[in-house]
């Protein structure tokens, strides 16, 4: 009797194991579907914002000296060992990458790049709070 208790105990904790992580990889993503407007280190910097949407689209908006533009590009949500990236391309050679997401909520996100195909070193920190 006590086998069939601790194997039902397994089952049942497996299963809301398995259903908060689904719960918290859907809260995540729910949570980058938004517009995010960068945070600058420095004064006088462009007013930037990025966007992302539910298929895999992300604008990049900029107002700066020189005038506005958009840039559209794609991006990819992953989950690697309890953490969680963005992959970028398609957008601009000093933006495409893939990220790795340091904090997520409602009204945050940092993100550092970790991998970038061009030569040289990847390092590019973007800080965002939340639009609305």
């Amino acid at each position: 009797m006590t086998k069939i208790i601790k194997v039902l105990f397994v089952i049942l904790f497996l299963v809301f194991v398995s259903c908060t992580k689904e719960e918290r990889e859907q809260r995540r993503e729910d949570n980058l579907l938004s517009g995010w407007e960068l945070v600058h280190l420095t004064v006088n910097q462009p007013y930037e914002t990025w966007t992302f949407d539910t298929a895999n689209v992300i604008t990049r908006y900029v107002d700066g000296l020189e005038g506005e533009f958009y840039q559209i590009g794609n991006y990819v949500l992953s989950q690697e060992n309890y953490k969680y990236y963005v992959t970028i391309d398609s957008m601009d050679m000093y933006i495409d990458g893939k990220f790795l997401i340091l904090d997520l909520d409602e009204r945050i996100l940092v993100m550092e790049r970790i991998a970038w195909e061009k030569n040289g070193n990847p390092f590019l920190r973007k800080e965002f709070i939340k639009i609305n």
